[in-house]
């Protein structure tokens, strides 16, 4: 987690020309993405010193590991088997799929963590929800909703929930959303 904090890592996907560096050690490889140790005399050093101090390590199927160019390619999916420590994938399952949640005073439920992320197509951006300090309802900007936002589609809010900008009207005097052009 250091080395790859210490910014010592590079990574390029398969669609990608140039080489990013990785901060987080927490980042997610898709298959045929290649990490390599930076070009820095520093980074190249402390990464031979770290396989030299480690020994020889088994490398998993799913990786190609280069020795004398630092570059490792990611071939498939991960065999549950290779990880080299016992692991048991209920615990798993339950630590990011359930969470307790306290309904009465004496009782904990289950409850089915639903975490719900979107991505700029074609990219590993996530698109977020817009923090506005005056509209906590405001919708993410997908591009599904920006669609639906431009056409007018979903603002069918009845009475009392029925936002300003629609009092007396069908459609929106002055709309909070962008527009497409």
């Amino acid at each position: 987690r250091a080395f790859v904090s210490g910014q010592n890592l590079e990574w390029r996907s398969a669609k990608m020309d140039e080489w990013l560096v990785i901060h987080k050690p927490s980042s997610r490889l898709r298959v045929g993405d290649v990490i390599r140790v930076r070009d820095r005399e520093s980074s190249q050093a402390l990464a031979k010193h770290k396989l030299n101090q480690e020994g020889r390590v088994k490398i998993p199927e799913h990786l190609r590991w280069d020795a004398e160019s630092l570059e490792c390619q990611v071939l498939g999916v991960c065999d549950p088997n290779e990880f080299g420590i016992h692991i048991d994938q209920g615990h798993i399952f339950k630590y990011f799929a359930f969470a307790w949640v306290k309904k009465n005073r004496n009782a904990l439920h289950l409850k089915l963590k639903k975490i719900h992320r979107r991505y700029v197509p074609g990219t590993r951006v996530e698109i977020r929800k817009p923090n506005t300090q005056y509209n906590k309802k405001l919708p993410r900007p997908t591009p599904e909703n920006l669609l639906n936002m431009k056409r007018g589609i979903g603002l069918n809010d009845k009475g009392v929930n029925r936002p300003p900008c629609l009092w007396g009207r069908k459609m929106p005097l002055n709309s909070p959303y962008p527009t497409l052009k």
